[in-house]
């Protein structure tokens, strides 16, 4: 935003927009849009933003984050070529496993924690693009799943 535009300050509820014409009044917290850094004063955050150089930066155990070198990079460094097209793994594979709660629990519970549920396997679902296995490939367990009279 340029200093000299004034921000639309909008409100969503449910499908609704309203107009926030002070925005001090409505908001206890401000974020930069840049590094997304809070601060509890309008003016604050605003004097913040003039300065600021974005991108949000995590700490680490280490120092600020940094991407390590893919192992292409790492073995090119040695003098390793690998070529581009075998970089990636040509097949996928995707699954789904669908899970429900029993109520029924037959698992002791202890000083702090209360059992009300149990999750029991109701289907798994597995397909691919690797030839010969490219058709999906569902289990069901109708038995876990639905009560018999």
């Amino acid at each position: 935003i340029l200093e000299t535009e004034k921000p639309l300050n909008l409100n969503l509820y449910g499908q609704h927009f309203s107009y926030i014409a002070d925005l001090d009044l409505y908001s206890k917290s401000y974020r930069c849009k840049s590094c997304s850094k809070l601060w509890s004063h309008l003016g604050h955050m605003r004097r913040h933003a003039k300065t600021c150089e974005g991108g949000v930066k995590h700490k680490y155990g280490s120092g600020t984050f940094e991407l390590r070198p893919t192992i292409f990079e790492l073995l090119e460094e040695e003098g390793i070529s690998i070529p581009q097209e075998l970089h990636a793994f040509p097949f996928r594979a995707t699954y789904d496993i669908e899970c429900m709660l029993k109520k029924e629990v037959d698992i002791e519970n202890s000083d702090k924690i209360t059992y009300t549920s149990k999750h029991e396997l109701a289907s798994v679902s597995v397909c691919s693009n690797v030839p010969g296995f490219t058709s999906q490939s569902a289990s069901f367990y109708p038995s876990k799943v639905v009560k018999s009279n």
